[in-house]
Protein backbone atom coordinates (compact mmCIF):
# COMPACT_ATOMS: atom_id res chain seq x y z
CA UNK A 1 0.00 0.00 0.00
CA UNK A 2 1.35 3.43 -0.90
CA UNK A 3 2.54 5.60 2.01
CA UNK A 4 0.39 8.35 0.53
CA UNK A 5 -2.72 6.34 1.40
CA UNK A 6 -4.19 8.01 4.49
CA UNK A 7 -4.92 6.02 7.65
CA UNK A 8 -7.26 6.77 10.44
CA UNK A 9 -5.02 8.16 13.20
CA UNK A 10 -7.12 6.58 15.93
CA UNK A 11 -6.74 3.17 14.25
CA UNK A 12 -2.97 3.57 14.09
CA UNK A 13 -2.87 4.44 17.80
CA UNK A 14 -4.89 1.35 18.69
CA UNK A 15 -2.61 -0.85 16.60
CA UNK A 16 0.51 0.55 18.26
CA UNK A 17 -0.94 0.16 21.73
CA UNK A 18 -1.78 -3.49 21.14
CA UNK A 19 1.70 -4.40 19.78
CA UNK A 20 3.88 -6.68 21.98
CA UNK A 21 7.04 -4.78 20.94
CA UNK A 22 8.07 -1.23 21.90
CA UNK A 23 6.58 1.06 19.20
CA UNK A 24 6.41 4.81 18.55
CA UNK A 25 5.04 7.20 15.96
CA UNK A 26 7.34 10.05 14.87
CA UNK A 27 6.30 13.12 12.87
CA UNK A 28 8.34 14.42 9.94
CA UNK A 29 9.86 17.15 12.13
CA UNK A 30 11.23 14.50 14.52
CA UNK A 31 8.70 14.99 17.31
CA UNK A 32 7.30 11.94 19.09
CA UNK A 33 3.58 11.68 18.39
CA UNK A 34 2.77 8.47 20.25
CA UNK A 35 4.39 5.58 22.16
CA UNK A 36 2.88 2.39 23.52
CA UNK A 37 3.18 0.97 27.03
CA UNK A 38 5.98 -1.42 25.99
CA UNK A 39 8.00 1.57 24.77
CA UNK A 40 7.54 3.30 28.15
CA UNK A 41 8.81 0.17 29.96
CA UNK A 42 11.70 -0.29 27.52
CA UNK A 43 13.12 3.27 27.85
CA UNK A 44 11.92 4.09 31.38
CA UNK A 45 10.03 7.28 30.39
CA UNK A 46 6.37 7.96 30.91
CA UNK A 47 4.24 8.75 27.90
CA UNK A 48 3.73 12.35 29.04
CA UNK A 49 7.52 12.81 29.26
CA UNK A 50 7.99 11.72 25.65
CA UNK A 51 5.07 13.09 23.65
CA UNK A 52 5.98 16.21 21.69
CA UNK A 53 9.69 15.91 22.38
CA UNK A 54 12.41 15.25 19.75
CA UNK A 55 13.16 11.64 19.17
CA UNK A 56 16.91 12.44 19.42
CA UNK A 57 16.58 12.52 23.20
CA UNK A 58 16.52 8.72 22.98
CA UNK A 59 19.82 8.61 21.07
CA UNK A 60 23.23 8.55 22.85
CA UNK A 61 25.32 11.70 22.61
CA UNK A 62 28.08 10.11 20.49
CA UNK A 63 25.67 9.32 17.61
CA UNK A 64 23.05 12.05 18.17
CA UNK A 65 24.53 14.41 15.57
CA UNK A 66 24.08 11.77 12.84
CA UNK A 67 20.42 11.10 13.61
CA UNK A 68 18.65 14.15 11.99
CA UNK A 69 20.28 13.37 8.63
CA UNK A 70 19.09 9.76 8.83
CA UNK A 71 15.56 10.91 9.74
CA UNK A 72 15.40 13.51 6.99
CA UNK A 73 16.60 10.92 4.46
CA UNK A 74 13.76 8.61 5.44
CA UNK A 75 11.11 11.28 5.03
CA UNK A 76 12.54 12.42 1.66
CA UNK A 77 12.32 8.85 0.34
CA UNK A 78 9.92 7.02 2.64
CA UNK A 79 10.21 3.21 2.51
CA UNK A 80 10.08 0.31 4.89
CA UNK A 81 13.52 -0.17 6.50
CA UNK A 82 15.14 -2.49 9.02
CA UNK A 83 18.08 -1.04 10.92
CA UNK A 84 20.40 -2.92 13.23
CA UNK A 85 20.27 -6.34 11.52
CA UNK A 86 23.98 -6.26 10.77
CA UNK A 87 24.99 -4.15 13.74
CA UNK A 88 23.20 -3.22 16.92
CA UNK A 89 21.26 0.05 17.02
CA UNK A 90 21.78 1.73 20.40
CA UNK A 91 19.35 3.84 22.41
CA UNK A 92 19.63 5.70 25.70
CA UNK A 93 17.24 5.05 28.55
CA UNK A 94 16.03 7.63 31.04
CA UNK A 95 18.57 6.38 33.62
CA UNK A 96 21.40 6.93 31.12
CA UNK A 97 22.02 3.26 30.40
CA UNK A 98 22.23 2.04 26.84
CA UNK A 99 20.01 -0.57 25.25
CA UNK A 100 20.61 -2.45 22.00
CA UNK A 101 17.82 -3.12 19.56
CA UNK A 102 16.87 -3.65 15.96
CA UNK A 103 14.43 -1.14 14.55
CA UNK A 104 11.95 -1.46 11.72
CA UNK A 105 10.61 1.72 10.04
CA UNK A 106 7.50 2.04 7.95
CA UNK A 107 5.97 5.26 6.49
CA UNK A 108 2.41 5.92 7.63
CA UNK A 109 0.23 8.86 6.43
CA UNK A 110 -2.57 10.00 8.67
CA UNK A 111 -4.84 13.00 8.59
CA UNK A 112 -1.99 14.83 10.32
CA UNK A 113 0.55 14.11 7.61
CA UNK A 114 3.42 11.64 6.96
CA UNK A 115 4.79 9.79 9.99
CA UNK A 116 7.40 7.15 10.66
CA UNK A 117 6.11 4.10 12.48
CA UNK A 118 9.00 2.43 14.36
CA UNK A 119 8.94 -1.03 15.91
CA UNK A 120 11.83 -2.11 18.17
CA UNK A 121 13.21 -5.59 18.93
CA UNK A 122 15.18 -5.81 22.20
CA UNK A 123 18.67 -7.26 21.58
CA UNK A 124 19.92 -6.99 25.15
CA UNK A 125 19.30 -10.66 25.98
CA UNK A 126 20.80 -11.76 22.68
CA UNK A 127 23.87 -9.57 23.27
CA UNK A 128 24.19 -11.08 26.75
CA UNK A 129 23.95 -14.61 25.35
CA UNK A 130 26.42 -13.83 22.58
CA UNK A 131 28.82 -12.26 25.08
CA UNK A 132 28.55 -15.28 27.37
CA UNK A 133 29.13 -17.54 24.38
CA UNK A 134 32.22 -15.58 23.34
CA UNK A 135 33.52 -15.66 26.90
CA UNK A 136 32.82 -19.40 27.08
CA UNK A 137 34.66 -19.98 23.82
CA UNK A 138 37.56 -17.88 25.06
CA UNK A 139 37.72 -19.88 28.30
CA UNK A 140 37.59 -23.14 26.36
CA UNK A 141 40.39 -22.04 24.05
CA UNK A 142 42.46 -20.85 27.00
CA UNK A 143 41.99 -24.14 28.85
CA UNK A 144 42.53 -26.16 25.70
CA UNK A 145 45.73 -24.32 24.84
CA UNK A 146 47.09 -24.78 28.37
CA UNK A 147 46.14 -28.48 28.55
CA UNK A 148 49.07 -30.95 28.65
CA UNK A 149 47.42 -33.09 25.94
CA UNK A 150 46.60 -32.65 22.26
CA UNK A 151 42.92 -31.73 21.80
CA UNK A 152 40.74 -31.78 18.69
CA UNK A 153 37.10 -31.13 17.81
CA UNK A 154 35.29 -32.50 14.75
CA UNK A 155 31.92 -31.67 13.24
CA UNK A 156 29.18 -33.99 12.02
CA UNK A 157 30.95 -34.38 8.66
CA UNK A 158 34.05 -35.83 10.43
CA UNK A 159 36.06 -32.78 9.45
CA UNK A 160 38.05 -31.26 12.30
CA UNK A 161 37.22 -27.67 13.22
CA UNK A 162 39.60 -27.07 16.12
CA UNK A 163 43.04 -28.10 17.37
CA UNK A 164 44.61 -26.68 20.51
CA UNK A 165 48.02 -25.03 20.62
CA UNK A 166 49.91 -28.16 21.84
CA UNK A 167 48.58 -30.05 18.80
CA UNK A 168 49.65 -27.31 16.38
CA UNK A 169 53.07 -27.06 18.06
CA UNK A 170 53.42 -30.84 17.91
CA UNK A 171 52.63 -30.83 14.21
CA UNK A 172 54.40 -27.57 13.37
CA UNK A 173 51.44 -26.50 11.22
CA UNK A 174 48.75 -23.82 11.30
CA UNK A 175 45.14 -24.36 12.27
CA UNK A 176 44.07 -23.77 8.67
CA UNK A 177 46.43 -26.51 7.47
CA UNK A 178 45.15 -29.02 10.02
CA UNK A 179 41.43 -28.26 9.76
CA UNK A 180 39.09 -30.56 7.90
CA UNK A 181 41.11 -33.67 7.08
CA UNK A 182 44.43 -31.89 6.77
CA UNK A 183 45.73 -33.52 9.95
CA UNK A 184 45.31 -36.95 8.36
CA UNK A 185 48.25 -36.28 6.03
CA UNK A 186 50.53 -36.86 9.02
CA UNK A 187 49.23 -40.34 9.92
CA UNK A 188 51.77 -43.06 9.20
CA UNK A 189 50.87 -44.90 5.96
CA UNK A 190 50.86 -48.25 7.77
CA UNK A 191 48.32 -46.97 10.32
CA UNK A 192 46.14 -44.82 8.04
CA UNK A 193 43.56 -47.37 6.90
CA UNK A 194 43.06 -48.82 10.39
CA UNK A 195 42.84 -45.34 11.89
CA UNK A 196 40.26 -44.06 9.38
CA UNK A 197 38.17 -47.24 9.58
CA UNK A 198 37.89 -46.84 13.36
CA UNK A 199 37.20 -43.12 13.02
CA UNK A 200 34.45 -43.56 10.41
CA UNK A 201 32.78 -46.50 12.15
CA UNK A 202 32.55 -44.70 15.51
CA UNK A 203 31.23 -41.54 13.82
CA UNK A 204 28.54 -43.59 12.13
CA UNK A 205 27.63 -45.46 15.32
CA UNK A 206 28.20 -42.36 17.50
CA UNK A 207 30.14 -44.31 20.12
CA UNK A 208 33.40 -43.46 21.94
CA UNK A 209 36.67 -44.89 20.68
CA UNK A 210 40.31 -45.30 21.65
CA UNK A 211 43.08 -46.19 19.26
CA UNK A 212 46.80 -45.81 18.76
CA UNK A 213 48.54 -44.64 15.62
CA UNK A 214 51.71 -42.90 14.54
CA UNK A 215 51.55 -39.19 13.69
CA UNK A 216 54.31 -37.15 12.08
CA UNK A 217 55.83 -34.61 14.46
CA UNK A 218 57.25 -31.25 13.36
CA UNK A 219 60.81 -32.64 13.45
CA UNK A 220 60.00 -35.42 10.99
CA UNK A 221 59.71 -38.22 13.57
CA UNK A 222 56.64 -40.41 13.76
CA UNK A 223 55.36 -40.59 17.32
CA UNK A 224 52.81 -43.02 18.76
CA UNK A 225 49.63 -41.28 19.96
CA UNK A 226 46.86 -42.69 22.13
CA UNK A 227 43.70 -41.05 20.78
CA UNK A 228 40.43 -41.08 22.76
CA UNK A 229 37.33 -39.60 21.14
CA UNK A 230 33.79 -39.21 22.43
CA UNK A 231 30.62 -38.02 20.66
CA UNK A 232 29.16 -34.64 21.56
CA UNK A 233 25.56 -33.47 21.30
CA UNK A 234 23.84 -30.07 21.18
CA UNK A 235 21.28 -28.82 23.70
CA UNK A 236 18.48 -30.47 21.76
CA UNK A 237 20.22 -33.85 21.85
CA UNK A 238 21.27 -33.72 18.23
CA UNK A 239 24.61 -35.22 17.22
CA UNK A 240 27.18 -32.43 16.84
CA UNK A 241 30.39 -34.35 16.14
CA UNK A 242 33.28 -35.58 18.28
CA UNK A 243 35.79 -34.19 20.73
CA UNK A 244 39.00 -36.01 21.52
CA UNK A 245 42.37 -35.92 23.22
CA UNK A 246 45.71 -37.47 22.35
CA UNK A 247 48.77 -38.22 24.43
CA UNK A 248 52.22 -39.16 23.20
CA UNK A 249 52.80 -42.76 24.32
CA UNK A 250 55.97 -43.41 22.32
CA UNK A 251 58.19 -43.82 25.37
CA UNK A 252 55.70 -45.92 27.33
CA UNK A 253 55.13 -48.08 24.25
CA UNK A 254 58.88 -48.51 23.87
CA UNK A 255 59.14 -49.51 27.52
CA UNK A 256 56.20 -51.88 27.11
CA UNK A 257 57.88 -53.46 24.07
CA UNK A 258 61.13 -53.81 26.03
CA UNK A 259 59.23 -55.29 28.95
CA UNK A 260 57.51 -57.76 26.65
CA UNK A 261 60.88 -58.70 25.18
CA UNK A 262 62.31 -59.13 28.67
CA UNK A 263 59.30 -61.22 29.70
CA UNK A 264 59.76 -63.44 26.68
CA UNK A 265 63.45 -63.77 27.52
CA UNK A 266 62.56 -64.50 31.13
CA UNK A 267 59.99 -67.12 30.09
CA UNK A 268 62.65 -68.76 27.94
CA UNK A 269 65.08 -68.74 30.85
CA UNK A 270 62.41 -70.17 33.14
CA UNK A 271 61.70 -72.95 30.66
CA UNK A 272 65.41 -73.71 30.35
CA UNK A 273 65.86 -73.53 34.12
CA UNK A 274 62.84 -75.76 34.64
CA UNK A 275 64.28 -78.27 32.22
CA UNK A 276 67.60 -78.10 34.08
CA UNK A 277 65.82 -78.60 37.42
CA UNK A 278 63.88 -81.56 36.07
CA UNK A 279 67.12 -83.07 34.84
CA UNK A 280 68.76 -82.31 38.19
CA UNK A 281 65.83 -83.96 39.98
CA UNK A 282 66.19 -87.01 37.81
CA UNK A 283 69.91 -87.12 38.58
CA UNK A 284 69.15 -86.63 42.28
CA UNK A 285 66.66 -89.48 42.23
CA UNK A 286 69.24 -91.68 40.51
CA UNK A 287 71.79 -90.63 43.12
CA UNK A 288 69.38 -91.40 45.94
CA UNK A 289 68.75 -94.85 44.50
CA UNK A 290 72.49 -95.34 44.23
CA UNK A 291 72.99 -94.21 47.82
CA UNK A 292 70.19 -96.43 49.01
CA UNK A 293 71.49 -99.48 47.17
CA UNK A 294 75.24 -99.08 46.59
CA UNK A 295 76.21 -97.50 49.93
CA UNK A 296 73.91 -99.34 52.31
CA UNK A 297 75.15 -102.81 51.39
CA UNK A 298 78.85 -102.18 52.19
CA UNK A 299 77.80 -100.11 55.20
CA UNK A 300 75.85 -103.06 56.58
CA UNK A 301 78.95 -105.22 56.07
CA UNK A 302 81.11 -102.74 57.98
CA UNK A 303 78.61 -102.53 60.83
CA UNK A 304 78.23 -106.31 60.93
CA UNK A 305 81.96 -107.02 60.87
CA UNK A 306 82.54 -104.43 63.59
CA UNK A 307 80.00 -106.23 65.77
CA UNK A 308 81.64 -109.57 64.92
CA UNK A 309 85.06 -108.22 65.90
CA UNK A 310 83.71 -107.08 69.25
CA UNK A 311 82.75 -110.68 69.95
CA UNK A 312 86.23 -112.02 69.19
CA UNK A 313 88.24 -112.96 72.35
CA UNK A 314 91.40 -111.29 71.02
CA UNK A 315 89.53 -108.01 70.57
CA UNK A 316 87.72 -108.28 73.91
CA UNK A 317 91.02 -108.88 75.69
CA UNK A 318 92.71 -105.87 74.03
CA UNK A 319 91.46 -102.49 75.23
CA UNK A 320 92.83 -100.68 72.17
CA UNK A 321 91.40 -103.22 69.71
CA UNK A 322 88.00 -103.05 71.47
CA UNK A 323 88.07 -99.24 71.33
CA UNK A 324 88.87 -99.21 67.63
CA UNK A 325 86.12 -101.76 66.87
CA UNK A 326 83.61 -99.64 68.83
CA UNK A 327 84.68 -96.53 66.87
CA UNK A 328 84.10 -98.42 63.62
CA UNK A 329 80.67 -99.56 64.77
CA UNK A 330 79.61 -96.09 65.99
CA UNK A 331 80.88 -94.40 62.84
CA UNK A 332 79.09 -96.84 60.58
CA UNK A 333 75.84 -96.39 62.49
CA UNK A 334 76.25 -92.59 62.33
CA UNK A 335 76.91 -92.83 58.60
CA UNK A 336 73.71 -94.84 58.24
CA UNK A 337 71.74 -92.16 60.09
CA UNK A 338 73.32 -89.47 57.95
CA UNK A 339 72.35 -91.31 54.76
CA UNK A 340 68.80 -91.68 56.06
CA UNK A 341 68.60 -87.96 56.88
CA UNK A 342 69.98 -86.91 53.50
CA UNK A 343 67.54 -89.13 51.66
CA UNK A 344 64.67 -87.74 53.72
CA UNK A 345 65.92 -84.18 53.08
CA UNK A 346 66.04 -84.73 49.32
CA UNK A 347 62.54 -86.23 49.29
CA UNK A 348 61.13 -83.18 51.10
CA UNK A 349 61.89 -81.02 48.07
CA UNK A 350 60.23 -83.41 45.63
CA UNK A 351 57.18 -84.78 47.36
CA UNK A 352 53.83 -83.19 46.50
CA UNK A 353 52.20 -81.35 49.43
CA UNK A 354 48.96 -82.89 50.70
CA UNK A 355 47.30 -79.58 51.56
CA UNK A 356 44.38 -79.35 53.96
CA UNK A 357 43.35 -77.68 57.21
CA UNK A 358 45.55 -78.96 60.03
CA UNK A 359 44.82 -78.69 63.75
CA UNK A 360 48.28 -78.00 65.21
CA UNK A 361 47.12 -79.13 68.67
CA UNK A 362 46.43 -82.66 67.34
CA UNK A 363 49.83 -82.78 65.59
CA UNK A 364 51.59 -81.60 68.76
CA UNK A 365 49.88 -84.30 70.84
CA UNK A 366 51.19 -86.97 68.47
CA UNK A 367 54.74 -85.57 68.62
CA UNK A 368 54.70 -85.40 72.43
CA UNK A 369 53.54 -89.02 72.58
CA UNK A 370 56.46 -90.08 70.35
CA UNK A 371 58.92 -88.15 72.57
CA UNK A 372 57.86 -89.95 75.74
CA UNK A 373 61.02 -92.14 75.82
CA UNK A 374 63.17 -88.97 75.62
CA UNK A 375 61.41 -87.49 78.66
CA UNK A 376 61.57 -90.52 80.95
CA UNK A 377 63.83 -89.98 83.94
CA UNK A 378 64.02 -86.21 83.36
CA UNK A 379 62.33 -83.23 84.99
CA UNK A 380 60.56 -81.48 82.12
CA UNK A 381 58.00 -78.68 82.50
CA UNK A 382 55.83 -78.20 79.43
CA UNK A 383 53.87 -74.98 78.79
CA UNK A 384 51.50 -75.45 75.87
CA UNK A 385 49.33 -72.53 74.69
CA UNK A 386 46.24 -72.89 72.52
CA UNK A 387 47.25 -73.69 68.95
CA UNK A 388 45.03 -72.75 65.96
CA UNK A 389 44.43 -74.44 62.65
CA UNK A 390 46.72 -73.79 59.69
CA UNK A 391 46.76 -74.78 56.03
CA UNK A 392 49.37 -77.37 55.07
CA UNK A 393 50.61 -80.93 54.89
CA UNK A 394 50.04 -82.65 58.28
CA UNK A 395 52.82 -85.20 57.84
CA UNK A 396 55.44 -82.57 57.00
CA UNK A 397 54.25 -80.21 59.74
CA UNK A 398 54.57 -83.11 62.17
CA UNK A 399 58.24 -83.39 61.17
CA UNK A 400 58.71 -79.66 61.86
CA UNK A 401 57.32 -79.89 65.41
CA UNK A 402 59.11 -83.16 66.07
CA UNK A 403 62.44 -81.64 65.08
CA UNK A 404 61.98 -78.43 67.07
CA UNK A 405 60.74 -80.20 70.23
CA UNK A 406 63.41 -82.88 69.88
CA UNK A 407 66.09 -80.20 69.73
CA UNK A 408 64.58 -78.45 72.74
CA UNK A 409 64.75 -81.68 74.75
CA UNK A 410 68.30 -82.40 73.55
CA UNK A 411 69.76 -78.99 74.38
CA UNK A 412 68.10 -78.77 77.82
CA UNK A 413 69.73 -81.99 79.10
CA UNK A 414 72.28 -80.07 81.18
CA UNK A 415 69.44 -78.36 83.09
CA UNK A 416 68.10 -79.83 86.32
CA UNK A 417 64.61 -78.83 85.16
CA UNK A 418 63.97 -78.45 81.44
CA UNK A 419 61.40 -75.79 80.67
CA UNK A 420 59.91 -75.93 77.18
CA UNK A 421 57.04 -73.72 75.96
CA UNK A 422 55.01 -73.91 72.75
CA UNK A 423 53.21 -70.62 71.93
CA UNK A 424 51.26 -69.21 69.01
CA UNK A 425 50.32 -65.75 67.77
CA UNK A 426 48.12 -64.44 64.94
CA UNK A 427 50.04 -61.96 62.75
CA UNK A 428 48.01 -60.67 59.79
CA UNK A 429 47.19 -63.74 57.67
CA UNK A 430 49.80 -65.93 59.35
CA UNK A 431 50.16 -68.06 62.45
CA UNK A 432 53.51 -67.77 64.22
CA UNK A 433 54.42 -70.81 66.35
CA UNK A 434 57.31 -70.44 68.82
CA UNK A 435 59.21 -73.16 70.69
CA UNK A 436 61.14 -71.75 73.67
CA UNK A 437 63.54 -73.57 75.95
CA UNK A 438 65.95 -72.83 78.78
CA UNK A 439 68.76 -74.87 77.25
CA UNK A 440 72.35 -74.05 76.47
CA UNK A 441 71.44 -71.55 73.73
CA UNK A 442 73.93 -70.15 71.23
CA UNK A 443 75.40 -66.87 70.06
CA UNK A 444 72.70 -64.99 68.13
CA UNK A 445 75.21 -63.84 65.49
CA UNK A 446 75.36 -67.44 64.24
CA UNK A 447 71.58 -68.00 64.08
CA UNK A 448 71.48 -68.00 60.26
CA UNK A 449 73.94 -70.90 60.02
CA UNK A 450 71.61 -73.24 61.92
CA UNK A 451 69.36 -73.82 58.91
CA UNK A 452 72.13 -74.86 56.52
CA UNK A 453 72.85 -78.53 55.88
CA UNK A 454 75.61 -79.96 58.14
CA UNK A 455 75.95 -76.70 60.09
CA UNK A 456 76.12 -77.25 63.87
CA UNK A 457 76.99 -74.79 66.65
CA UNK A 458 77.83 -77.45 69.22
CA UNK A 459 80.33 -80.26 69.01
CA UNK A 460 79.24 -83.86 68.56
CA UNK A 461 80.85 -84.77 71.87
CA UNK A 462 78.35 -82.45 73.58
CA UNK A 463 75.19 -83.17 71.58
CA UNK A 464 74.59 -85.81 68.93
CA UNK A 465 73.15 -84.96 65.51
CA UNK A 466 73.76 -84.93 61.77
CA UNK A 467 73.19 -81.22 61.04
CA UNK A 468 70.30 -81.93 58.68
CA UNK A 469 67.25 -81.53 60.95
CA UNK A 470 66.91 -77.73 60.96
CA UNK A 471 67.68 -77.55 57.23
CA UNK A 472 64.73 -79.91 56.74
CA UNK A 473 62.56 -77.65 58.91
CA UNK A 474 63.47 -74.63 56.78
CA UNK A 475 62.71 -76.46 53.53
CA UNK A 476 59.32 -77.70 54.76
CA UNK A 477 58.26 -74.30 56.13
CA UNK A 478 59.30 -72.43 52.98
CA UNK A 479 57.37 -74.88 50.82
CA UNK A 480 54.33 -73.96 52.92
CA UNK A 481 54.91 -70.28 52.09
CA UNK A 482 56.24 -69.49 55.57
CA UNK A 483 59.45 -68.45 57.29
CA UNK A 484 61.62 -69.82 60.10
CA UNK A 485 64.07 -67.96 62.33
CA UNK A 486 65.85 -68.34 65.66
CA UNK A 487 66.78 -66.10 68.59
CA UNK A 488 69.03 -67.06 71.50
CA UNK A 489 71.73 -66.10 73.97
CA UNK A 490 74.57 -68.34 74.94
CA UNK A 491 73.61 -70.16 78.14
CA UNK A 492 70.15 -68.50 78.25
CA UNK A 493 68.10 -70.81 76.06
CA UNK A 494 66.70 -70.42 72.54
CA UNK A 495 63.48 -69.60 70.72
CA UNK A 496 62.66 -71.02 67.29
CA UNK A 497 59.79 -69.32 65.38
CA UNK A 498 57.83 -70.65 62.42
CA UNK A 499 55.24 -68.67 60.39
CA UNK A 500 52.54 -70.61 58.53
CA UNK A 501 49.57 -69.40 56.41
CA UNK A 502 46.15 -69.56 58.05
CA UNK A 503 44.48 -70.07 54.67
CA UNK A 504 45.54 -71.37 51.28
CA UNK A 505 46.93 -68.29 49.52
CA UNK A 506 48.85 -69.78 46.62
CA UNK A 507 52.25 -69.37 48.25
CA UNK A 508 52.80 -73.09 48.95
CA UNK A 509 55.02 -74.72 46.40
CA UNK A 510 54.67 -78.11 44.79
CA UNK A 511 57.49 -80.47 44.17
CA UNK A 512 60.74 -78.52 43.89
Amino acid sequence: MSPNTPFDGALVVRMIEAAPNPMLLVASDGRIEFVNAEFERFFGYTRDELLGTPVERLVPDYVRAQHPALRDGFFRDPMTLRIGAGRDFVGRRKDGSEVAFEIGLAPVRTERGLHALAALVDLTRRRSVELALRESEARFRSMADSAPVLLWVAGKDMGCTFFNRPWLEFRGRTLAEEQGHGWADGVHPEDRERCFDTYARCFEERVPFTMQYRLLRHDGEYRWLHDAGTPRFDTDGGFAGFIGSCIDVTESKRLADELQSLNQELELRVRLRTAELLEANRELEAFCRSVSHDLRAPLRHITGFAGYLLEEPAVRDSAEARRLAEVIERSSRKLGLLIDDLLAFSRMGRVELARRRVALKDVLDEVLADLTPEVEGRAVEWTISQLPEVWGDPALLRQVLANLLGNALKYTRPRDVARIAVESEMVDSEVVVRVRDNGVGFESAHAGRLFQVFERLHGEAEFEGTGVGLASVKRIVERHGGRVWAEAELGQGACFSVSLPRESDGRMGGAA
